[in-house]
């Protein structure tokens, strides 16, 4: 008799040669097949109710746990990558981070007593507001407004209220002084006396002075120059945007306001000479320290020395109430 059988005979006396009801030759048969088919010794060791041998895993066992490993795998994967985006989404658009004053569409500050009250909407586009971080030093009571990207559950519209531990005599957000010794201070004296500065040499300084004061949207473009070979040291604007004839008069007045808090706010600056075309051809106009001292009552150079002084300055030039 043959003795080598294949899987499938084996497997068919399995059942038999398990309850004693095979012959001698085929329990010589299956035992000898068994003892080189681990996988078939496996199935009698179950039949049987016996541990398998070692090694001995079936075929569509070894399958499945490769199917559970490769799962548990991709499950790890998708949830690492999962975390990682919402990581990223909270870092990029639900973080909290400081804004500048020029995001704020609109604003009020009052201050009375110790208690300041704070509120106003961000500008489009500036994120959804988050908080309002206070501090106070020496009377200074710092402001920091906190917006996110997203927008989700919050808006862009902010209030909030405070009691200071001090008496208040100035209160900041970022570069900016909003309120100083009983008096609001505008948004465009504000941004003026942020770009406060001493040297008239410095161009770039220079125009972040023009630019607070919103000349090129006033006026347009300019050119300019620069006159250091000696004192009085003086400035040349040079504008490019002919000034209709009906217009003229109310343009070279607001030249002489804008030259006076210029003048103010640039340390060594000395005079500022205008320079503008009309239909009768160019036209300049010239205001030195002295003219502009005379349409402020008083020293220009002391019409800077702090943000109230300068807002006080920008009511007697008849700047509005802006914010």
């Amino acid at each position: 008799m043959k003795t080598e059988l294949t899987c499938a005979i084996a497997r068919d006396l399995m059942p038999s040669y398990a309850d004693g009801l095979t012959s001698g030759d085929s329990n010589r048969a299956l035992e000898a097949h068994l003892a080189v088919c681990p996988d078939c010794a496996a199935r009698l060791a179950a039949m049987r109710g016996e541990a398998a041998p070692a090694g001995a895993e079936t075929a569509p066992q070894i399958d499945y746990l490769k199917k559970v490993r490769r799962r548990g795998r991709l499950t790890v994967w998708l949830a690492a990558i999962c975390v990682a985006l919402a990581a990223l989404f909270c870092a990029l658009f639900l973080r909290a981070q400081p804004i500048s004053p020029d995001a704020l569409a609109s604003y009020t500050l009052t201050v009375e007593g110790r208690t300041v009250s704070f509120s106003g909407a961000l500008a489009e586009g500036a994120g959804a507001f988050r908080g309002v971080q206070l501090h106070e030093e020496d009377g200074v009571l710092t402001l920091t407004v906190r917006a996110s990207a997203a927008r989700l559950f919050s808006g862009d519209e902010f209030s909030v209220s405070c009691t200071a531990d001090d008496e208040i005599r100035q209160v900041r957000m970022d570069d900016r002084i909003l309120w100083e010794d009983g008096m609001t201070i505008t948004r465009t004296a504000s941004r003026a006396y942020a770009a406060k500065t001493p040297y008239m040499g410095d161009i770039s300084a220079d125009h972040r002075v023009a630019a607070a004061l919103g000349v090129s949207e006033r006026f347009g473009p300019f050119t300019n120059s620069l006159q250091t070979g000696a004192e009085p040291y003086g400035w040349r604007i040079i504008l490019q945007n002919e000034i209709p004839p009906e217009d003229v008069e109310t343009a070279v007045r607001r030249m002489r306001a804008d030259a006076c808090v210029m003048l103010a706010l640039i340390g060594n600056l000395g005079e500022i000479t205008w320079e503008y075309p009309t239909a009768q051809g160019a036209a300049e106009i010239t205001v030195t320290v002295a003219d502009a001292s005379a349409l402020a009552g008083r020293d220009i150079k002391t019409c800077a020395q702090s943000a109230k002084a300068l807002q006080t300055l920008l009511w007697t030039l008849g700047w509005t109430a802006e914010n």
